[in-house]
């Protein structure tokens, strides 16, 4: 069982698993030695409540005829192989066998298995769902399960914009459907294991300020009082100190925070003042863990001290494209960005900044390392992308710094 299978079995929802299932059945039934991508689509139809099967309903599909068809294929081609008695074993070799599932796959398949995972990361998946295989048989043009798909019509691209816009309607605040209904759903959406939507009424509000001080000394009253706050040294000011206080209810700020502040002697440098909100993109299958406690854990590991905080504001012809051509874009910069952090180079805290600053910021970035300047390099490429050179507006002012006090990290900890 190699690292990537497991890590693919892992990933996979209950209905992705059931899936590989139903198609080793599927191939017993038709006395195929392996299971091929072929067999993946046959097990896809047979399960038929997933996102992968309403993506092919609503692109016209219909899916007797699709399973009618597959199954003539392949039973015109078990025709045509080499008699049993003298079996084509070039054909029926197992290439690769799915974690603990008890499956042998083609090397097709398999390849199909792993444009799926690609997928599910680029669409910024935290599960590999049925619509993630769909995706992933897709990229197999050559095979029977590809030919078969683009016999009936349905494409690539159709497919995954089809796959955004049912979750993006699943994951839909009440604020887009309040006219309809009269209630407002605020409350940030995930999915489940099983592709089940999640919700959770919580969020993290974090707010940065900059100050120019005794930079000691707020340290000093910054743990008297245990707030919740990190503190960092500004490389470009000898003088100067950043502070990110975060908190779920920003009362917390006005009750707590400022108060501590008023009794400082430093002074605040306004035009480095930004605040946000943690937010889910849908997808999440932790929600507590995305919203409330990651974020903590990344600004409070002594591990990756070096930050890079900025706003960003995007114009207005951004949502004037089509959602296609967002999604291409969206995934540039998580692509650039899952990149970093696989490497070990860098991590983000990601805010929305919508009404909560002077500036009209949409968004705050945090970049968070190990060192300086794969943050940097990070920065650049960014600018380099589509999303940043043509729609934001402004970025900045950037500030940058090193952490020189962290709270320890106590997940099971409540956070005001």
């Amino acid at each position: 069982m190699t690292s990537k299978s497991e890590e693919l079995k892992q990933r996979m929802t209950d209905r992705a698993k059931k899936i590989m299932k139903l198609a080793e059945s599927e191939a017993e039934n038709l006395k195929d030695k392996v299971v091929g991508a072929e067999h993946m689509l046959l097990g896809m139809i047979k399960e038929g409540t997933g996102v992968a099967s309403k993506v092919l309903r609503n692109l016209d599909v219909d899916l007797s005829s699709m399973e009618e068809t597959l199954k003539e294929h392949i039973q015109t081609r078990s025709s045509e192989d080499s008699s049993p008695e003298t079996p084509d074993e070039s054909a029926a070799q197992p290439a690769a066998e799915v974690a603990d599932l008890p499956i042998s796959i083609t090397a097709a398949a398999n390849e199909c298995l792993e444009a799926a995972s690609k997928e599910a990361e680029e669409l910024e998946h935290s599960f590999v769902g049925s619509e993630d295989l769909l995706l992933g048989l897709l990229h197999d043009s050559k095979g029977l399960a590809g030919q078969v798909l683009a016999s009936f019509g349905v494409k690539l691209e159709a497919a995954r914009e089809e796959v955004q816009n049912l979750l993006s309607k699943s994951t839909k605040s009440g604020a887009d459907s309040s006219e309809e209904t009269g209630n407002i759903d605020l409350s940030e959406k995930g999915r489940g294991a099983t592709g089940d939507q999640l919700s959770l009424n919580k969020r993290l509000f974090m707010q940065f300020m900059v100050f120019r001080g005794e930079r000691d000394a707020m340290i000093e009253l910054l743990n008297s009082q245990s707030i919740q706050a990190v503190v960092y040294q500004d490389v470009n000011d000898a003088a100067s100190f950043g502070v990110m206080v975060y908190c779920q209810n920003p009362a917390y700020i006005i009750d707590r925070f400022q108060p501590v502040l008023s009794s400082s002697s430093s002074q605040q440098i306004h035009d480095y003042t930004m605040m946000g909100r943690t937010y889910s993109i849908g997808y999440e299958n932790d929600l507590e863990d995305v919203l409330i406690r990651r974020p903590v854990k990344r600004i409070c590991n002594p591990e990756t001290p070096w930050a890079v905080y900025y706003p960003v504001r995007r114009n207005g012809s951004f949502e004037q494209q089509s959602k296609s051509e967002q999604r291409k874009m969206l995934m540039e910069h998580g692509g650039i960005g899952h990149a970093f952090g696989k490497a070990g180079f860098a991590t983000d805290i990601r805010l929305a900044g919508h009404g909560l600053n002077k500036e009209d910021n949409d968004f705050i970035i945090g970049l968070l390392g190990k060192e300086l300047f794969p943050l940097s390099a990070l920065v650049q490429r960014m600018r380099r992308t589509r999303q940043t050179a043509e729609f934001i507006d402004h970025m900045g002012p950037f500030f940058v710094g090193r952490a020189v006090w962290q709270p320890n990290f106590d997940p099971h900890a409540t956070i005001e």
